[in-house]
């Protein structure tokens, strides 16, 4: 469906025609669109202030030349294909509706939401374009936040489910028939304090040891300590603290499906440094007494989450060693805003 352009009164001192142009150049300026008028060819007519000032050009710069080798769309071969095929059909008198990326000043980026409409005389013939977009950079980056919001969300519960049933086969392996149910729901109890422990701003500022031994007591199986722990007793801030609980929850969860946890000998050694004397921080995780640890055949969800939650709360390299007695992970750094002000310097 086009539209029909009705002739703008004659302002004082103006020819009709120059009149007409001049208001509707100040339609264009005055809308909170980016708006263009383009011949029917496609060559740039006239642009709106705002479009001008988002791209960081000058309207001499672009009037008359093609719109899609105008700097809004010359960045990406694509996008100006896609362009000239809706100038061709606004030209057979097509409306063109879709979501594009523009060049903006400082060569930035801009999502838009893009309309090409063409517009008639009284006979119905195309003789201009109009273009129009709206800013939905936002819209954009929420809908990716979303979805790896679902993508996170969907690996999490993968996870919780797998740790489920394995805590149902090491009950059944070191339970007998009768306690067997009770054992099992005292580990699940346990599980459900180690995610209240995530998710407790309160109880997120305590000493390493305190909350490293609350999410791990899904994991622990028997009279014998499978989970070895050493920290100093300085407060970790609450932000840090969670994300440092987040990896070693994953990592734990790794451990039961394929590593030291999956078997009945296997054990788990965590350790948190104080800073030293240059202010550095050492964080490590030692498998031991189960299963060779073998490099996965790809980099997963949980490895990157790993690798890269560790970095940025110690700020040092996270070296990963995969070696016959198990897993071993550490990273050495200034780990800044990890620890509250320190009061009693015990370990825990």
């Amino acid at each position: 469906m086009s539209q029909h352009i009705v002739p703008a009164p004659a302002e004082a001192g103006l020819p009709p025609e120059e009149a007409g142009e001049a208001r509707i150049h100040q339609i264009l300026d005055g809308t909170l669109a980016f708006a263009a008028r383009l011949t029917a060819e496609g060559r740039l007519r006239d642009v709106s202030r705002n479009a001008l000032e988002a791209g960081g050009v000058a309207r001499a710069e672009v009037l008359g030349l093609p719109f899609w080798d105008t700097p809004w769309w010359s960045h990406d071969p694509a996008e100006q294909a896609r362009l000239r095929t809706a100038i061709d059909d606004a030209r057979a008198g097509r409306i063109s509706r879709y979501d594009a990326v523009v060049r903006i000043q400082g060569d930035g980026r801009l999502h838009i939401a893009f309309q090409l409409a063409p517009l008639t005389d009284r006979q119905g013939r195309v003789t201009e374009l109009l273009a129009s977009a709206f800013d939905v950079t936002d819209r954009v980056r929420a809908q990716r936040r979303l979805e790896d919001t679902v993508h996170e969300m969907g690996h999490r519960i993968k996870n919780l489910l797998a740790t489920v049933r394995a805590m149902a086969t090491m009950t059944r392996r070191s339970s007998g028939p009768e306690a067997a149910f009770g054992d099992f729901l005292a580990r699940l109890d346990a599980l459900v304090a180690a995610h209240d422990a995530l998710n407790e701003s309160v109880s997120a500022e305590g000493f390493f040891g305190q909350i490293v031994r609350r999410l791990m007591s899904p994991y622990l199986d028997g009279p014998e300590p499978r989970i070895r722990v050493a920290g100093p007793r300085l407060r970790l801030a609450r932000d840090p603290a969670k994300m440092l609980g987040l990896c070693i929850y994953e990592l734990a969860t790794n451990a039961m499906k394929h590593g030291a946890l999956s078997e009945p000998g296997g054990r788990v050694a965590i350790g948190l440094s104080a800073p030293g004397a240059d202010g550095a921080v050492s964080f490590t995780w030692e498998e031991s007494g189960g299963p060779a640890a073998l490099p996965p055949g790809r980099k997963g969800y949980g490895t990157d989450f790993v690798t890269l939650s560790l970095q940025a709360v110690f700020g040092g390299v996270v070296r990963r060693d995969y070696g016959p007695e198990g897993l071993r992970i550490a990273v050495e750094g200034p780990a800044p805003g990890l620890f509250l002000p320190p009061g009693d310097d015990e370990a825990c």
